[in-house]
Formats: structure tokens, C-alpha cells, sequence
């Protein structure tokens, strides 16, 4: 409207917009060969609009390839899953020590749920098999809720530390005796 000086309706204005960015190009309703100014903003509002368009795609497509949806509905399902869990064991850590319990876990295929803050040391528990997992930290209310304190069978604690341990002990007993 402003290019146009006046002469050219908001609906029209509006429809050219859209047939722009919308790269239909049915024609133009405001004949703009005689308006030098209108032709120079059409010309860069079309490579700003397609520029747009481009990074707006490649974006979602880098988002779907690098596998970010993947992780979103993985964990989405893995929640779903121990959510199901009853008398399981709760795995804290993933030393040497865990990772002898997760494997005799595994061999007398009993359901657990492995929690560890370090992501790098949860992807080296995947070569083990699906193995369910909370990324977080164990001395958290919350992460032991995430993992089914309320309805496990035990928990397994093998942190770096005998404080962390009891902490982890203690807020488990807790979380258990109010439920």
C-alpha cells in the first residue's frame, strides 16, 4: 500500500503478498511496470521470502536427519515403558561394579532401569541391548520418581561416593514410605 501511494487496496495488497511468498505467481493485480520503486521491493521481497523459506526447510530437515525427532519419541516411548515397570530394580551409576549387575540383570532377564547423569557412559550401556534409562541425577526426587521408585522391587546404588550413596538411600525411603 505504501509502494503503491495509496492506490492500491489493503485486499490487494494483501493478495499480492501472498501469491509472492506463496510462489503461485497467478499475476499481478496492480499492474507495477511503470512503478520502478514497487518493482525493486518486489524483486528483494521474493529473494527474502524464498530466502526464508530455504532455511526454514533446511532447518526442519537438519532437526528429522541429526535425529533430534528420533531421541524426542524414543524417550517419549522409553518414559512410557518404565512408567509400565512393576518390581523392577533401579540401577544408580554405571562403574565396573553397575555394570556387572546390569549384565547379570540382563542374563536372568529381570526389568530394571539404569539412572546416570553422563550421557557418553548411557551410550556406551546401549551396545548392552535396549536397556531402559533415566538421564539424570540419582540424589534427585524427581529422577528416582522418573525411574519408579514407587513400585521397585530394589535399588542397586553404585555412585562414585558412599555419600552419594546414602543420599540416594535415604531419598528413596522417603519417596517410598510417602507413597
Amino acid at each position: 500500500m505504501i509502494i503503491g501511494g495509496g492506490r492500491w487496496s489493503l485486499l490487494d495488497s494483501l493478495y499480492m503478498t501472498v501469491i509472492t511468498l506463496s510462489t503461485v505467481g497467478y499475476g499481478e493485480v496492480v499492474d507495477i511496470s511503470t512503478n520502478p520503486a514497487a518493482r525493486i521491493f518486489t524483486v528483494i521481497f521474493i529473494f527474502l521470502c524464498l530466502g526464508t523459506i530455504a532455511f526454514a526447510v533446511t532447518s526442519i530437515t537438519s532437526f528429522i536427519i541429526e535425529g533430534e525427532l528420533t531421541n524426542i519419541l524414543g524417550r517419549r516411548r522409553m518414559e512410557k515403558e518404565i512408567s509400565k515397570l512393576k518390581d523392577h530394580y533401579i540401577v544408580c551409576g554405571s562403574d565396573e561394579t553397575a555394570l556387572t549387575i546390569i549384565q547379570e540383570l540382563i542374563l536372568t532377564k529381570r526389568s530394571f532401569v539404569v539412572i546416570e547423569p553422563l550421557q557418553e557412559k548411557i551410550e556406551k550401556l546401549s551396545v548392552l541391548g535396549n536397556i531402559l534409562f533415566v538421564h539424570g541425577d540419582p540424589t534427585e526426587d524427581n529422577v528416582l520418581i522418573q525411574a519408579g521408585i514407587e513400585k521397585a522391587k530394589g535399588i542397586l546404588l553404585s555412585l562414585p561416593t558412599d555419600e552419594a550413596n546414602l543420599f540416594v538411600m535415604q531419598g528413596a525411603s522417603i519417596l517410598i514410605s510417602e507413597s
